[in-house]
């Protein structure tokens, strides 16, 4: 069984991936509060500098660990997950930083303005109106270089 989202004591599910990885499943969905409690304990990780882990990577609800299996094994890295998941690990990782988008609306630059309006019932200036109006967070980089997943769409 997974952990939920919306239980931030929950312990993580672990698993093994190969013979120098771990999959860290911390909750279902997306969600702010996930992707918060994912970014804390990746940050926790790092800190704890545990000898032989060599990568952590984070999405919006799981965490990829890549380890040496020379230097450590996967049971002694999930032994500091579980307890750093325990410990609490605050409320996220490094606060980021804000940055501003320029957004075009329409004409040649939003061609498909109109399309997405007629489908959610609403005038292209009110979709314009309600995505200006989002604040977004990274949740995760995605596939390709600079592709980051978003949340809070409105």
């Amino acid at each position: 069984m997974r952990p939920e989202a919306t239980d931030p004591a929950a312990p993580p599910a672990i698993r093994p991936l190969a013979a120098s990885g771990l999959l860290v499943e911390l909750g279902e969905g997306i969600d702010p509060a996930l992707v918060a409690r994912v970014a804390a304990l990746a940050a926790a990780l790092e800190a704890a500098a545990i000898p032989g882990l060599v990568e952590v990577v984070p999405s919006y609800r799981t965490l990829l660990l890549g380890f040496d299996p020379r230097a450590t094994d996967g049971e002694a890295v999930a032994g500091v997950v579980r307890r750093l998941a325990v410990a609490g690990t605050g409320s996220g990782g490094a606060d980021g930083r804000e940055v501003a988008i320029a957004v075009v609306y329409g004409g040649e630059g939003g061609p498909d303005l109109a399309e997405v309006a007629g489908r959610l019932g609403l005038s292209p200036a009110e979709v314009a109106r309600r995505h200006a109006a989002g604040e977004y967070r990274v949740a995760c980089m995605g596939f390709a270089p600079g592709f980051a997943f978003l949340v809070g769409l409105p």
